[in-house]
């Protein structure tokens, strides 16, 4: 029988952390948040995203989950090494690092956990770097969440595109992953270890034009308008994790 949880802490308490950290405190799980900004819950600390410091005390828990984008600092691989090593030194027995789907690439193909990485962007190089760091570490337990494009009605990407004409790839499959499905495959990760790499999208792929002209009309929002003599495709990723089939 699986031990639970009971002390995790949040490098990134931003659009997914901070609702996990309240999700979790609201289930009794002893949790710490840190994030570049404050934030108004009692379980966020203080901590340097960038500087060489010492492991603080907040850090001694048991499951860390790492949700920093490349953009949380300049030299992102170098500051998730020294995290690594922080992590090595603290004797970490859980480590949840969200990558990105990009790693991919975009060339159109059928994608899985076993497909090939081939990230194009410096963001997604830094991002498959970083994997490796985590994959690499030795820790015990270490789940590479590799996360289609995260939407809600708060924060969807089809108000960028609303109104706007001649977009390209209005046949492409849409490889996302609604916030609240996101949260639901973080907790599982935190209460049941699994070590590996798994893709968290949703098992349904419409096209772009499809996907957020639906959208756009559910929310109200001019719809866009896709070109629609493009006829180039786009990849789909699949996730083989039974327990989030979303």
């Amino acid at each position: 029988m699986e031990k639970p949880v009971n002390s995790v802490w949040i490098a990134g308490a931003g659009y997914l952390g901070l609702p996990l950290a309240q999700q979790l405190q609201a289930a009794g799980v002893d949790v710490r948040a840190s994030s570049l900004s404050p934030r108004s819950i009692d379980a966020w600390h203080e901590w340097d995203f960038t500087a060489e410091t010492a492991p603080q005390g907040f850090q001694q828990a048991a499951c860390w989950v790492v949700l920093l984008p490349p953009s949380s600092g300049m030299g992102y691989v170098a500051h998730m090494q020294r995290l690594c090593e922080q992590a090595q030194q603290l004797q970490v027995s859980q480590l949840i690092y969200t990558s990105s789907t990009s790693v991919y690439g975009s060339a159109a193909r059928e994608c899985d956990e076993h497909s090939e990485i081939a990230p194009e962007s410096a963001a997604a190089r830094d991002i498959a770097a970083c994997e490796q760091i985590w994959l690499s570490s030795g820790l015990p337990h270490v789940s590479v969440l590799r996360l289609g494009g995260l939407y809600d009605d708060e924060r969807h990407p089809v108000r960028r595109l609303s109104g706007r004409q001649h977009i390209s790839g209005g046949k492409h499959p849409v490889n996302v992953i609604h916030r609240r499905h996101a949260l639901a495959a973080l907790q599982y990760c935190i209460q049941h270890p699994i070590h590996g790499t798994f893709n968290v999208v949703e098992a349904s792929h419409p096209s772009r034009a499809d996907f957020y002209g639906n959208e756009a009309k559910r929310l109200g929002l001019a719809l866009p308008e896709f070109d629609a003599n493009d006829d180039s495709m786009g990849k789909t990723i699949h996730s083989s994790h039974q327990h989030w089939q979303f």
